[in-house]
């Protein structure tokens, strides 16, 4: 009977805890005010991180081009089941930097993709459209030097809308794993929160 009591216990708190974490069936895009809580550039795009008041456990990666005064925007909704994935993915590419350092490798290899619901900027908001597939690249370079430079490759592929793709430096894929870090995140939420409550006053 005891076992039985804490089988229903253990159920009903994964299901608790996925509730704060996941987007229900019903409700395909995060909802309320939304900050930027962090930013990756380089010349040709920028990678934001986006953090909203009514979904505390979800964020959105965006992915954003600076040519031609042309800005197409998609984002990815990311829950904590992908942030783990991800996390391990950026890890496994800190691995093997020290590796290539180590060894002086020259290298490219896929560490791991994901699978995450889209959405695109409209007129009237965040508008949910079909999946992409984002993987994680480790790409090694020597160069002129036997000292080899390493680099994560962010691809992401959707049926519809093609392909697109980023290539981030060491420090830059640290800003990355920073940015899922659930400290990071919360920061990124109450921001938004206080700029949800701060709106509502005008009403």
């Amino acid at each position: 009977m005891k076992t039985k009591a804490l089988l229903v216990g253990v159920i009903l708190g994964v299901a608790l805890l996925s509730a704060c974490t996941t987007l229900p069936p019903w409700k395909q895009v995060p909802t309320g005010s939304s900050v930027v809580y962090g930013q990756i550039e380089d010349s040709r795009r920028a990678i934001g991180f986006l953090a909203w008041s009514d979904d505390p456990g979800i964020i959105a990666i965006t992915m954003e081009n600076h040519f031609g005064g042309w800005n197409p925007r998609y984002g990815l909704v990311v829950d904590q089941p992908a942030r783990n994935a991800m996390r391990e993915a950026l890890a496994k590419f800190d691995e093997w930097s020290k590796l290539a350092q180590d060894n002086g490798v020259e290298i490219t290899r896929e560490i791991s993709s994901v699978t995450l619901p889209q959405m695109f900027y409209r007129s009237h908001g965040w508008e949910a459209e079909g999946e992409r597939q984002l993987t994680f690249v480790f790409r090694s370079t020597l160069g002129d030097s036997s000292t080899p430079r390493t680099a994560l490759i962010i691809r992401t592929k959707s049926f519809f809308y093609g392909s697109d793709q980023a290539t981030l430096s060491r420090d830059q894929a640290a800003d990355f794993a920073r940015y899922l870090d659930d400290e990071e995140i919360s920061m990124g939420y109450q921001q938004a929160k206080k700029k949800q409550d701060t709106l509502e006053m005008f009403k």
